[in-house]
């Protein structure tokens, strides 16, 4: 998780809740959120969310 930007979390967190994922999932990135100091509105976190863009950074962090 330290590896993710704190907009780049909010984003995967949205986009989790948007794809429906796993909730195990879901709550382990919004521990991630609170344990930063983060606020989630809503889950969307009132931000355009760019599924791709998300993925592929996701994707070169690991």
């Amino acid at each position: 998780m330290k590896l993710l930007t704190d907009e780049k979390l909010l984003k995967t967190y949205a986009l989790a809740l948007k794809l429906k994922l796993d909730q195990d999932f879901i709550q382990l990135l919004l521990e991630e959120c609170t344990r930063r100091g983060l606020t989630v509105k809503d889950g969307s976190n009132q931000k355009e969310i760019n599924e791709s863009s998300v993925l592929y950074s996701i994707r070169l962090n690991y």
